[in-house]
């Protein structure tokens, strides 16, 4: 390490990074992408552009939901 800012900057890195785990197991076990093929890369775009915002929506709603269980 050369300086604590760097040290810091690891470590929200890796902080983020279950960010990143949460929206990936949306994606593949609540909305089943591994389960749909496709057979271009324009395709898979299409695919992402649907999928990784929806991903997004429940995963806020997700912890919304943890942080305000009663609304």
């Amino acid at each position: 390490m050369r300086s604590a800012e760097e040290a810091l900057r690891i470590v929200e890195a890796y902080f983020a990074r279950w960010g990143c785990e949460d929206l990936h197991k949306v994606a593949k076990s609540g909305l089943h992408l591994e389960s749909d093929t496709v057979d271009s890369i324009e395709s898979f775009r299409r695919q992402m552009a649907i999928v990784l915002p929806l991903a997004s929506h429940v995963l806020q709603w997700t912890y919304a939901a943890r942080e305000t269980p009663g609304e």
